[in-house]
């Protein structure tokens, strides 16, 4: 205030104001800047006054909006419970009515075997077993059959009617085997079954082979395990056509003993046979061994009697094997359809392989055996070595030689494997889009025949470069595994032979920390080796006729000699 008399009391004094007309001057001054001041508090007042109105009607119209959104979610809600309601009271009178033809059927059936008639359904549609289809993957054909034949004759369906029955409920290779053999003759039931027996291997030789393969599963009762048995067992006595008595059990077993004692080729020859009895069986094998009089024809005695059996894997937690037994190795988890082999440990043999806590015989030392001792006659012959002076490093023990490439964009192990006719793609490096809807059978190590799907890959490898149609494996021993397939290309290399050590180098002597144990400079990286995975390495030495050889073949674009 004092600031604005002052102004306006040096302004007054410009214009030649004095006493009174300045005083008055001043003071109309001021009354004029008071009456601004207060219109713009009013103008400030009623802006805000607007803007708190217009906020107010915002905020109104977002909860009417949200109560409206509220309400017509309500309704919604409402309403899907209105229909859910609807439908499960169609379904209940739907569940009532079914029940009801069920149990008209059930007394029609009640009273038509009362009455020694035995008739299929006379209602007017088309007639489907009320069973579930059979799924080759997971299903036992056994199994499906008996509960078929059970399920048929507790209908009372007419036996002749069964294959065109059970055709509804085949699918896959099962259904293609009926097509093939039901338009050949007029198919009956046992004809039928006993195709579908041999198409999944459920004959005489594979209940044998499963049954000497049998194991108890994890969490499976001993009742259990042996119902199971005795059902393999006398699938095996019922398809091998013997007598269930003590002598026809009798002949089964020798049998047997006598085709797994014998060399292959010999089991083979009387397996083409048939023959009936056992003495029908040594009579052959002895005009087998008279044909044959210099060849031994007693198998082996580290191969098992069980050799090509079907049963379970160690994980089962019922595994044999151990110091001084023979264990088994199976093949597809514990279901006991897949296919193993019981192999013993050869005479002489290390079990195992070398640990870090494995200690030395000879010297104390750990990591490795007293055979591989530094300090043992053999390997001080052999091997020793000074500071600076240069050594090959073994990458380790012979095994499968893995390239790197690309599958799909992403980096994985690549292995060429010269006894596979095809390719196979681990399961987790394909997408949906690349799987082509076909499918191959393979025929595995153990002669299992599994079905894999196809699907086409983008590769880069020293192997093969662009698209390839592989195999689909869950659990393959690489990433990618290329057979000998036309367009992947065959590369002779020393260290892809897989019974040979494979040696880097050279490398320097850094340090011999002990007579068995130097340090080894890899590249800038140290790392202290045992002397049996050194040997010295040996600079060759050109003569000068090579030497001149060489720079001429160089000069010339020829091949150089080496």
């Amino acid at each position: 205030m004092s600031d604005d008399w002052d102004l306006w009391m040096s302004r007054g004094k410009e214009l030649g104001l004095k006493d009174k007309d300045l005083t008055g001057f001043v003071r109309e001054q001021q009354n004029i800047a008071r009456d601004e001041r207060k219109e713009k508090r009013e103008a400030e007042s009623a802006r805000l006054e607007v803007h708190a109105k217009r906020e107010t009607e915002k905020e109104l119209a977002k909860l009417e909006v949200e109560k409206e959104h509220e309400k017509r979610e309500t309704e919604k809600e409402l309403a899907r419970l209105e229909v859910e309601k609807e439908k499960l009271e169609v379904e209940k009178e739907k569940e009532q009515t079914r029940q009801s033809e069920l149990d008209l059927e059930t007394e029609r059936v009640k009273k038509e075997r009362s009455d020694g008639k035995v008739s299929q359904s006379n209602s007017s549609g088309p007639f489907h077993p009320k069973l579930p289809m059979f799924d080759e993957n997971k299903d036992d054909i056994d199994a499906f059959l008996f509960r078929f034949e059970t399920h048929a004759s507790a209908c009372g369906w007419d036996k002749g009617k069964w294959p065109v029955y059970l055709a509804a409920l085949l699918k896959g290779s099962a259904l293609s085997l009926y097509h093939s053999i039901s338009g050949e003759q007029t198919l009956s039931w046992d004809v039928l079954k006993s195709h579908l027996l041999r198409k999944f291997q459920c004959t005489e030789e594979g209940f044998r082979e499963r049954f000497r393969a049998v194991r108890p599963e994890m969490g499976e009762s001993f009742l259990a395990f042996l119902t199971r048995c005795r059902h393999l067992l006398n699938r095996w006595t019922e398809l091998s056509g013997v007598s269930n008595t003590a002598e026809g059990l009798q002949d089964l077993f020798l049998r047997e003993q006598i085709l797994q004692s014998c060399t292959k080729d010999l089991a083979v020859f009387l397996r083409e046979r048939q023959l009936g009895d056992v003495a029908a069986l040594c009579e052959a094998a002895e005009l087998y061994r008279e044909a044959h009089p210099n060849k031994t024809l007693a198998r082996k005695s580290d191969v098992s009697i069980f050799s090509a059996g079907v049963g379970v894997a160690d994980s089962t937690g019922f595994n044999n094997g151990g110091s001084g037994s023979r264990g088994y190795r199976g093949g597809r988890g514990s279901s006991g359809t897949g296919r193993g082999e019981f192999r013993g440990q050869r005479r002489g043999a290390r079990r195992g392989t070398i640990k870090q806590s494995d200690v030395c015989r000879i010297c104390g030392g750990q990591g490795h055996w007293a055979n591989q001792c530094a300090s043992s006659k053999n390997f001080a012959e052999t091997f020793s070595s000074a500071v600076s002076e240069h050594v090959l490093v073994s990458e380790g023990q012979p095994g499968l030689h893995l390239e790197i490439g690309t599958i799909n964009g992403f980096s994985g192990t690549i292995l060429r494997d010269t006894g596979c006719t095809t390719a196979g793609v681990k399961r987790a490096l394909v997408r949906d889009d690349q799987f082509t809807g076909q499918e191959q059978r393979c025929r595995s190590f153990g002669g299992h025949i599994e079905t894999f799907p196809l699907a086409e890959v983008v590769v880069d490898s020293p192997y093969f470069a662009g698209v390839l149609t592989c195999c689909v494996i869950d659990n393959p021993v690489a990433d990618l595994i290329l057979g000998n397939l036309p367009e992947v290309r065959c590369i002779e290399r020393f260290d892809l032979n897989k019974l040979l050590m494979c040696w880097k180098g050279p490398f320097k002597v850094m340090e011999v920390v002990s007579p068995v144990d130097y340090r080894i400079d890899l590249n800038g990286k140290h790392k202290v080796f045992h002397v049996n995975m050194l040997k010295k390495y040996e600079r060759r030495v050109l003569t000068a006729a090579v030497a001149v050889e060489r720079e001429l073949s160089e000069l010339l674009d020829l091949s150089p000699v080496t």
